[in-house]
């Protein structure tokens, strides 16, 4: 054993003695273990056990933190490491934050990869608890970096679960199940343990709670619950509880009261007050739902009870601990007293007076304080009712809000041209369609007129809501223009629908207006007018590029133009791709760049002969494997097809 670690076992050896607790067993180990890592693993599991007090915990992370000076950088990274994990046990979240960033400093500056990874995971779990979430993003995309280069799989199904979690928390469904089923899928070819496996059945079945796919997330959530109960997990209630969620939003109210009663016996057992709470909430639900009035309100009083109870214990708890702190001072003072006692009985007497004084200043502060926590704990009971009626009524703007946005989001797709008109004017198509928000800026459409099809890809100005209702005019215009004026060369469509959005907005239409391309197909001639977005035509290995008027469809400070005809002759297989500028713009990669439109081109060129389907599986897969955690920057747009 070396000097170091002598010292560092005499350290702490002394430091633990001065606590009546026993620490024999740890005592042996610790002169046992072989190096810093053993000794530090071992001082942090003795610091995390529950039966051991604050005092206790705080020494034994003391004898952590005095490996940091370690010449070893890997040990001074574990300890770090370790502290910030015995925080977050303790749910001292800026502690363990800080603890983090001095491990992530060591890692970076060792070249540690492999702890890069691991707390950057941490660091992304830790941001997204604490709702920094574009922190959190950013920690797991890098983390998420790391992993697929030391093809760790297990830290990158965890990372997966973490970012999964994140957009079923904004409401971005399908991005949350696809995820959480990139977890399952690593966690079930590895074989993973049981409690994982729960954990990425249970997050699935909650997903498709949100999606209100009822059945499907009862198929997950019954298979996190068989592993729960095989595994004796003390998280079984929410799992019951979860089950009896989706119960009742079923209207299978007895289902419902079955679990939850099976629920609260396993909160009982595993002593969860919080999931207590939960189940009997639903309980009271499903039997409010069968009408049955009386158990509703018997149920809903035993929810109140149990939530005042916890309350009460978490002050029962500070009070405790502070009397325990006075009563530490008042042995210490004890102690004092009896060795002056030595000296003289009139020093005796003054340590007397002394330690009255203290114990009396003492004992009151600890009532003071045992009563302004009891009056900051009915305070907070009055804000938390205050506080939960405003968040209701917040909720149920927003839901009113969303309702609208979803409303909107339904008319906006009845506009937009349906699958089944590509799927009879084209020999094989796709289309990549990634609104950044529920409705989108980015719109497509498609018209036959009699031999001829035309097909438009569009950016309006904007996303979300106001991009929404330009994309609605534009269609609006686009179908008066081809069908009452009869007008279907792509130059004078262009023109037409200039005119009719400067009209109808006036000088604010350089602010609202649209970049697009129309192509008109007639057997093998293609007629094309573009403002500001480019068509590749993909053919023979190498793309050619149907260059853009530079202005939009809208006011522009230049002269007034009329919009380019070009007309080209497509040959059998030929490849034409029209696109908005979303795809290039996303943001991501190691470096948080730009992933470029002449990326996406090469990308198209060396893939040209993969059919429809696996050309967008491709783009979807290489756009998401490049964003990362990073948000989505604007809606997305690409629409291929096969000559």
């Amino acid at each position: 054993m070396t000097k170091r670690g002598l010292l560092h076992i005499l350290f702490c050896l002394v430091s633990l003695n001065s606590f009546s607790l026993s620490l024999d067993s740890l005592k042996i180990k610790l002169q046992k273990a072989k190096n810093d890592s053993a000794r530090i693993e071992l001082h942090y599991k003795a610091a995390s056990t529950k039966s051991n007090s604050e005092q206790l915990s705080d020494s034994l992370l003391n004898c952590i933190v005095s490996y940091t000076n370690s010449a070893d950088c890997y040990s001074r990274l574990f300890a770090h490491y370790k502290v910030a994990l015995y925080y977050i046990g303790k749910e001292k979240r800026e502690k363990a934050m800080q603890s983090l960033l001095l491990a992530l400093d060591i890692a970076d500056k060792c070249k540690n990869n492999y702890g890069i990874m691991i707390i950057r995971l941490k660091l992304g779990y830790l941001n997204k608890i604490t709702e920094r979430i574009q922190a959190s993003k950013i920690s797991l995309h890098i983390s998420r970096y790391y992993a697929i280069l030391l093809k760790d799989s297990a830290v990158l199904a965890d990372n997966y679960v973490i970012l999964g979690n994140i957009y079923k928390n904004e409401m971005i469904l399908d991005s949350a199940l696809d995820y959480q089923l990139k977890a399952l899928r690593i966690r079930e070819i590895t074989k993973g343990d049981d409690r994982l496996l729960a954990q990425s059945y249970n997050n699935i079945g909650l997903v498709y709670k949100n999606m209100k796919e009822y059945n499907t997330a009862l198929t997950y959530l019954k298979k996190s619950l068989v592993l729960k109960i095989k595994i004796k997990d003390n998280t079984l209630a929410s799992a019951y509880n979860n089950l009896g969620i989706i119960y009742n939003k079923m209207k299978l109210y007895d289902s419902s009261i079955t679990v939850g009663k099976k629920g609260m016996e396993a909160a009982y057992k595993f002593k969860k007050s919080e999931f207590l709470s939960h189940c009997i909430q639903m309980l009271a639900e499903a039997y409010d739902g069968k009408k049955d009035i009386a158990k509703a309100l018997y149920y809903y009083k035993r929810d109140k009870d149990v939530r005042d109870s916890v309350g009460k214990e978490e002050i029962s708890s500070q009070f405790l601990e502070l009397q325990s702190k006075y009563e530490s001072d008042k042995k210490d003072a004890d102690l004092k007293l009896k060795e002056e006692s030595l000296k003289t009985a009139e020093a005796l007497n003054s340590r007397k007076n002394i330690l009255i004084i203290l114990s009396t200043i003492a004992l009151l502060m600890a009532l003071i304080a045992g009563v302004f926590i009891f009056r900051s704990y009915k305070q907070s009971k009055r804000n938390a009712l205050q506080l939960g009626l405003k968040n209701k009524i917040i909720g149920e703007k927003n839901k009113e809000i969303t309702d609208s946005i979803n409303y909107a989001k339904n008319i906006q797709q009845g506009l937009i041209t349906s699958e089944d008109v590509f799927k009879e004017n084209l020999k094989d198509h796709f289309i990549l369609y990634l609104p950044k928000d529920i409705v989108s800026g980015d719109f497509y459409w498609a018209q036959k007129v009699g031999k001829e099809f035309l097909i438009m890809c569009a950016d309006c100005t904007g996303h979300g809501v106001p991009g929404a209702f330009m994309s609605l005019m534009g269609i609006g215009f686009l179908k008066e223009i081809v069908n009452q004026k009869e007008l279907t060369r792509p130059d004078l469509v262009l023109n037409e629908l200039r005119e009719r959005i400067i009209n109808s907005f006036g000088l604010n239409a350089n602010k609202d207006g649209m970049d697009a391309s129309l192509v008109k197909l007639n057997g093998s001639e293609m007629q094309v007018s573009a403002a500001n977005n480019s068509i590749w035509i993909i053919r023979n290995n190498e793309s050619i590029v149907v260059r853009p008027d530079k202005f939009p469809i809208g006011v522009y400070s230049g002269e007034k133009q009329d919009f380019t005809l070009n007309t080209i002759q497509l040959q059998k297989n030929d490849l034409v791709l029209m696109y908005t500028d979303g795809y290039g713009d996303q943001f991501g990669g190691p470096s948080n760049k730009k992933f470029k439109h002449k990326t996406m081109e090469k990308l198209l060129v060396e893939n040209q002969d993969l059919s429809m389907d696996q050309m967008k599986k491709l783009l979807h897969d290489t756009l998401m494997e490049w964003q990362g955690g990073y948000e989505q920057v604007d809606d997305i747009l690409v629409l291929g097809f096969r000559i």
